[in-house]
């Protein structure tokens, strides 16, 4: 490892920029217990969470015009399958009308 590391100290008395861990595995490394490992749980899982999300931006006239265009046809499509639904209805109607003639 390379002892400019800037991430890990390799000296008690070191003191890079950003370290992240001191690397003295002569000791034993401290282990949070109770509240405090709860917290840390917590916070790293609302972390994670946050860097998962998407960031909240808005939408562009683009998106926008591409957001309308896509649900119009969605919407046109729907449209026709309820005018079919409504067809097969009519007609199983009609045939159940003719049923209870017979």
């Amino acid at each position: 490892m390379n002892k400019k590391s800037p991430n890990f100290a390799l000296e008690k008395n070191e003191d890079p920029i950003g370290a992240l861990a001191f690397t003295d595995f002569s000791n034993p490394s401290p282990a949070l217990t109770g509240e405090d490992a709860e917290r840390f749980i917590r916070n790293m899982e609302e972390i994670e969470r946050k860097v998962k999300e998407p960031p909240k931006q808005p939408k562009t006239r683009a998106e926008i015009e591409n957001e309308i265009s896509v649900k119009k046809m969605l919407y046109e499509f729907q449209e026709r399958e309820l005018e079919k639904l409504k067809e097969e209805i009519k007609k199983l109607e009609e045939l159940h009308a003719k049923t209870k003639e017979d």
